[in-house]
């Protein structure tokens, strides 16, 4: 019987596959299961809407993203379920003993745990005395508007130029495992930040740091409120 070879660590790991380790392990978390659950099948995503959203919505090719789940399958960092026994026919001559997977969801093992974690960590350090921004689910637990001087240094970043700041934005996305944003949606956003429109901005905002790394998206956050809070008079 053939077996899956194990990768000796997961650089070199490409965007699609980032993602879907992300949202894997976005959905163990948020389904509250203990580690012990990683050496164990459990039902984590539908692999039927997985598909449907990295092909339908994000525009991912289909091979692209075939690709990218056998890369994370070689390397033993996720798997598919159910396992179940092989139908035999009564009176057939060949009978089939062992299980094999339905492949009606995707789940994460401990090695794809820590490579996601891994991946969703900031890249830049932040100093200790810097209040951070908590983006999770799509909810906004805090603000830099309210923030004061480091208010007033994000606002540095994005007072520059509005080019300046999509520029800053689209590497933050890139540097978030995000390679597909659209420029003419980040300059969108930019727009409305900059003109103070949070109501327009915030969904915008979802929208396109929706699977970026957290580290990435409390630095863009900041940028764009920061840009908000100049034009509303906050600082």
């Amino acid at each position: 019987m053939a077996t899956k070879r194990r990768s000796a660590g997961h650089q070199g790991i490409g965007d699609i596959s980032k993602q879907i380790l992300r949202d894997l392990r976005d959905e163990f978390i948020s389904a509250r299961r203990p580690a012990a659950a990683l050496q164990e099948q459990y039902e984590g995503l539908s692999l039927a809407d997985l598909r449907s959203r990295y092909i339908g919505e994000l525009g991912h090719g289909e091979v692209d993203f075939d690709l990218a789940l056998k890369e994370l399958e070689d390397r033993d960092l996720v798997d598919t379920g159910p396992l179940v026994g092989y139908d035999n026919r009564p009176g057939s001559g060949v009978v089939i003993i062992g299980l094999y997977s339905k492949r009606e969801f995707l789940y994460l093992k401990e090695d794809g745990y820590r490579a996601a974690t891994d991946f969703a960590a900031p890249k830049a350090v932040q100093s200790p005395a810097a209040p951070r921004v908590h983006i999770s689910g799509g909810t906004f637990h805090q603000s830099p508007l309210a923030f004061g001087d480091h208010a007033t240094q994000l606002q540095s970043i994005s007072s520059t130029s509005d080019s300046a700041t999509v520029e800053r934005l689209l590497e933050l996305l890139a540097e978030g495992g995000v390679a597909t944003a659209e420029r003419a949606e980040v300059e969108m956003l930019v727009d409305k930040m900059g003109k103070g429109n949070l109501e327009q901005g915030k969904p915008l905002f979802k929208k396109i740091f929706a699977l970026a790394a957290e580290g990435a998206k409390q630095t863009a956050w900041g940028i764009l409120t920061a840009l908000a809070s100049k034009v509303m008079g906050l600082t």
